[in-house]
């Protein structure tokens, strides 16, 4: 008998607190797994191919190689998809196809528009038709393109995501008062509507296109794991009923390790991204002054500057030993896939030419993109005090609407009223209990609201799931602390107060 209720206990348990304990266990096992449904979700083929794609198109339009033959060579190179789509191209060389009509089959089961239209333009510069200058337009185009959008979409999608979020007090109001529904269908209709936010951020993160944030590696991940276990400790807090501890302290408290870390991470990542490419620009200026070769150039000039970009000094270190070896190293040990692409770009354009100019044009193309892409992120946080006030209004409201709920159900039971009132049978069975759980159920509703929100921005202005934890600890503390401070405000009206 004992174990039968502890049973049933344990499967309240998952049910109150299943949404927090699978997303601890969505964190832990992206934590481990790299090719995890998770990631996999965010990160499609289109999605991953567009993101390496204006790197993989700068050097076509910088390099003097045939756009073609440099295609095909990057069968040996570090950029994952495009290393696919030439073992595509050369499976079908293998069944009698030429190298365009193998590239041509290819592209038509393709989902990226814009790598068909690439691979186009590759081909039309190989064929002479055009000039290389077209496919560095072709890229500057595109992100004008993002810009363009972002700035006309992006304040509806400021609008709809709160929108979701702050009509579902509204909508539990109603539920209760005219349906007699259960707190537990007043958390689902929460669900779905902060699943709903998630899936729209999703579907603009996925639809912005060609890569525009840092994207965060985590390289040595044994390092970060012990970070994410104080987040483990929370169900257990939510099962003790510290409610304190749990959702005012608990989840800011717990994951501002990993936040800490995470932001640490995304401003490392920012300062080797301008020191890559303050040394890469030295060392082209270096190469035309003297007419030393690129490599040499750019192996004195990281010597001889200052710098604080962990990868920029172990390549100063290892790269007089040998450079092909050490910009490999580097690009592995990097934490950004920005910086990954970068470095295997520039090896590839030493690999093909001693020559400064082609690395010159490149970061003459490189700054465009840059600027725009700053541009487009300078757009993309107008968004977050957006979500922040957003949240804080949520929590007031969900606040207000408990407070309403307690009134009417405190008059209906002292003061019946007529039989003709629809809800007069509702209100008046609406018991302490039911109340104690509706309050229970709106902090819970706080959280998942927070949690996704968090998810929504990370996605959209860094293009990242670990940013989330960035976010985490403002996201969820700030509409708690408003739900707790109203709470001490305003008096209690249940019960007679």
């Amino acid at each position: 008998m004992l174990m039968y209720h502890l049973a049933l206990n344990m499967v309240d348990f998952v049910k109150d607190e299943g949404f927090l304990i699978a997303m601890i266990i969505l964190c832990i096992s992206t934590v481990f797994n790299g090719n995890s449904s998770l990631i996999k979700m965010l990160f499609s083929r289109r999605k991953q191919i567009e993101e390496e794609l204006p790197f993989v198109a700068l050097m076509v339009a910088s390099s003097d190689r045939d756009p073609i033959m440099l295609l095909y060579s990057l069968k040996n190179s570090n950029f994952p998809l495009f290393k696919e789509e030439v073992k595509r191209w050369e499976e079908l060389r293998n069944l009698g196809y030429g190298p365009l009509e193998a590239i041509t089959e290819s592209l038509k089961k393709h989902p990226s528009l814009l790598f068909k239209e690439f691979i186009r333009l590759c081909m039309d510069v190989h064929k002479g038709i055009i000039r290389r200058e077209v496919v560095m337009n072709f890229v500057i185009r595109n992100y004008e393109k993002m810009l363009t959008t972002i700035e006309t979409y992006l304040p509806n999608v400021i609008s709809l995501i709160p929108t979701l979020i702050i009509t579902v007090p509204a909508m539990m109001l109603s539920a209760v008062m005219l349906m007699g529904v259960t707190p537990k269908a007043m958390i689902i209709i929460s669900l779905i509507t902060s699943s709903l936010a998630i899936l729209i951020a999703l579907h603009f993160y996925t639809w912005i296109g060609m890569g525009v944030g840092y994207g965060v590696v985590i390289a040595e991940k044994k390092k970060i794991l012990p970070l994410l276990l104080p987040l483990t400790m929370l169900p257990f807090l939510r099962l003790w009923r510290i409610k304190w501890v749990d959702e005012i302290i608990g989840l800011p408290l717990l994951s501002l390790p990993i936040a800490i870390c995470i932001w640490h991470k995304i401003k490392e990542i920012s300062i080797d991204v301008e020191e890559w490419m303050r040394a890469l620009r030295r060392a082209t200026e270096y190469s035309k002054l003297t007419g030393v070769p690129f490599a040499i150039a750019l192996i004195r000039i990281t010597r001889e500057i200052n710098v604080s970009s962990k990868t920029l000094k172990e390549f100063s270190l290892l790269a007089e030993l040998s450079l092909n070896r050490a910009l490999l190293i580097s690009m592995r040990r990097a934490e950004s896939t920005m910086i990954k692409r970068l470095i295997e770009a520039i090896r590839f354009l030493i690999m093909f030419s001693r020559e400064s100019t082609p690395i010159e044009r490149f970061m003459e193309y490189m700054d465009r993109v840059l600027r725009l892409r700053d541009e487009i992120v300078a757009r993309l946080k107008a968004l977050r005090p957006i979500l922040l006030i957003s949240l804080m209004i949520y929590s007031a409201i969900l606040f207000l609407s408990l407070q309403t709920l307690e009134r009417l159900s405190f008059i209906s039971s002292t003061e019946p009223l007529t039989i003709s009132v629809p809800q007069v049978h509702v209100l008046s069975s609406i018991r302490v209990d039911v109340i104690t759980q509706l309050e229970d159920g709106v902090r819970f509703l706080i959280l998942i609201s927070s949690i996704s929100l968090a998810l929504s921005n990370a996605l959209i202005e860094d293009s990242t799931f670990w940013a989330m934890f960035k976010y985490l600890p403002i996201y969820t503390s700030t509409p708690l602390l408003v739900y707790e401070i109203l709470r001490r405000i305003v008096p209690i009206t249940f019960g007679g107060g």
